[in-house]
């Protein structure tokens, strides 16, 4: 590549974090000595396949020459530079030098690069209703066309407050925890948890935190920092950040308004109320057998 891509990908580059472990330049120009790197090598593809492998690197920027290298170091190659003759219409595509032109790169260099990392795990939501478990009522068609088993999920959910009846704390500064165990039909308070409020975010005082609530499914709070908040989607628990004061008893409500499966009961019950009151006024709009 010459002096004036080397420039421009390095300086992308270091801005997103990603290492030039090698830069092999056809000819020394004065603008080599201002690349973010300890070291340029003028040389040829020679040098570049040697020092790439010795770098053991995860992706060539070169042109059509340095195809061969890369189908050798079973590694992508974004072409760039001249020439490029395997493929049709680089040359009409914007790498550097404007918004578009940047954006493009990265979109390249993350389609190159995505086989290479490994996948990450499908997230299966909690709320996630089982079919498996949803029975047909034993009336058969009524208001509510699917009934739930007889023993109802139940979370225990954990809320940051300094009063125990409203959500108004920071998760890392509350003083206390009410925990309630929630299930579709009602809620009912399990204990407080009680913490010497203190500053900072010590991990000896996240610990003791994370042990408390280690039998919640979610913890409610005005705010949360996100290294802790990993730390408690990593032992299980969700974070739900609630951003202004509210009434425990009221954040209840909503979450058993909003239970899986309630919403879709409930939108069931509109349809067969729909149907019954339609086929009431078609019946009275019906002429009707007068036996005598």
């Amino acid at each position: 590549m010459e002096a004036d891509h080397l420039t421009a990908f390095s300086a992308l580059f270091e801005t997103v974090n990603i290492k030039s472990a090698v830069i092999i330049a056809p000819s020394n120009q004065p603008q080599l000595a201002t690349l973010p790197v300890d070291k340029v090598q003028i040389g040829d593809l020679q040098d570049l396949q040697e020092q790439a492998m010795q770098e053991d690197v995860d992706l060539l920027l070169s042109n059509s020459h340095a195809v061969s290298i890369a189908k050798k170091m079973a590694i992508p190659l974004l072409r760039i530079g001249i020439p490029v003759h395997d493929q049709f219409g680089c040359f009409a595509k914007s790498f550097i030098g404007f918004y578009q032109g940047i954006r493009n790169t990265l979109f390249e260099l993350a389609n190159l690069l995505r086989h290479e990392v490994h996948s990450i795990p499908v997230y299966h939501s909690p709320l996630k209703q089982d079919l498996t478990q949803i029975q047909k009522h034993p009336g058969g068609q009524s208001m509510d066309e699917f009934a739930f088993p007889k023993t109802p999920y139940k979370w225990n959910i954990a809320f940051a407050s300094n009063d125990q009846r409203h959500l108004n704390e920071h998760f890392g500064s509350c003083p206390q925890f009410a925990i309630y165990s929630v299930s579709v039909q009602s809620s009912k308070h399990l204990r407080t948890v009680d913490f010497i409020a203190s500053e900072g975010h010590n991990q000896q005082k996240i610990n003791a935190r994370l042990s408390a609530l280690q039998d919640c499914f979610a913890v409610y709070c005005l705010a949360c920092g996100n290294p802790v908040r990993q730390q408690l989607m990593a032992n299980g628990i969700r974070v739900v950040i609630h951003p202004q004061d509210e009434l425990i008893a009221d954040l209840l409500t909503q979450i058993q308004d909003n239970w899986p499966g309630e919403i879709a009961l409930r939108q069931q019950r509109q349809v067969n109320k729909k149907q019954d009151s339609d086929y009431f006024e078609k019946l009275a709009d019906s002429e009707w057998d007068v036996e005598n």
